[in-house]
């Protein structure tokens, strides 16, 4: 196995839509459930739980269907059996920059310049994948003002946000969690070691959590040796209804025993990373596993997503 660059964080917390209601994208107002699901039409968004998510916001909105890819009302490209031809592709199967919806995103942002800022939302279908995912965001991030997206989910009756946000370049590297690298940067620095089970004092190493999807496995462990190795991971269970469950207890478990009030603004963040044809349901409730436990007490709420795993 071997995991790739470190592309963008995630955000994934706020006031949820069942307290502020449904809004239509596009449109700001608020709208019926069914209103909404209309507005998704093709799409099956991924389920989460109650409480998590964000209320979504009026931003442009990429509608990947299996069959479809759209930015707004433009069609950016067909997809054969919920996959993007490889020639749609700057650098072919191993590239990440989908040409004509780099050109979209220029337009939409010439055309809605006086337009409030707001998160690019992503109506994924859940059957759809991480790869396509990253390539969408990859493809959009260079156009000033589409750093802020939203992965949208259905949370009982409403429909949610779980918000995405580009790491901001102004931070310097030191703020960046051990062991992760970016684009074009070269290989990353080592990720500090300390003896196994050592609890990090205030300038000690980071944790460097990682949760890693692989197409029949879920791995919770991390950059540091504090919390297991990629070798030796805390937590290793097939993929399957409640690996995620076991993912949000030992998270649990890590945060208590280490922080029993919380955990310091530093070790907040935890990288997520996840094989190409891993489902967008599965993402979707990765994320939410991470966030907080059952209880809604803070775990990780932003989490770092890696561009690929095999």
């Amino acid at each position: 196995m071997r995991s790739a660059l470190v592309l963008m964080v995630v955000a994934a917390c706020g006031t949820s839509a069942t307290e502020k209601g449904v809004v239509v994208p596009g449109s700001g107002a608020a709208a019926t459930p069914e209103r909404a699901l209309a507005q998704f039409a093709g799409v099956e968004l991924p389920d989460v739980a109650p409480s998590v998510g964000a209320a979504p916001e009026r931003g442009p909105t990429v509608h990947a269907s299996m069959t479809e890819l759209n930015l707004d009302d433009e069609r950016v490209a067909t997809l054969l059996g919920g996959h993007l031809d490889a020639t749609e592709v700057e650098g072919g199967s191993k590239g990440f920059e989908i040409s004509k919806l780099r050109g979209a995103t220029t337009r939409v942002a010439t055309a809605t310049t006086d337009r409030p800022s707001a998160r690019v939302g992503l109506a994924f279908d859940r059957r759809q994948t991480y790869g396509l995912l990253v390539q969408t965001i990859y493809s959009m991030k260079s156009e000033p003002g589409f750093e802020h997206f939203g992965l949208y989910a259905r949370s009982g009756d409403a429909t949610v946000m779980l918000p995405i946000d580009l790491p901001d370049p102004t931070r310097s590297p030191a703020s960046s969690p051990a062991g992760a690298s970016t684009p074009g940067a070269g290989p990353a620095a080592p990720a500090p070691t300390a003896p196994a089970g050592a609890a990090p004092g205030p300038v000690g190493p980071r944790l460097s959590l990682f949760v890693s999807i692989t197409p029949t496995e879920v791995l919770v462990w991390s950059a540091s040796g504090l919390e297991g190795t990629l070798k030796s991971p805390k937590l290793k269970v097939a993929r399957s209804p409640t690996a995620m469950r076991a993912v949000n207890e030992t998270l649990a478990e890590i945060v208590s025993r280490r922080w029993p009030s919380e955990p310091p603004t530093r070790e907040r963040q935890i990288v997520l990373q996840a094989g190409v044809d891993v489902p967008i349901q599965v993402i979707a409730d990765a994320m939410a596993a991470v966030h907080a436990t059952a209880g809604s007490r803070p775990l990780f709420p932003d989490v770092l997503l890696s561009a690929g795993f095999e």
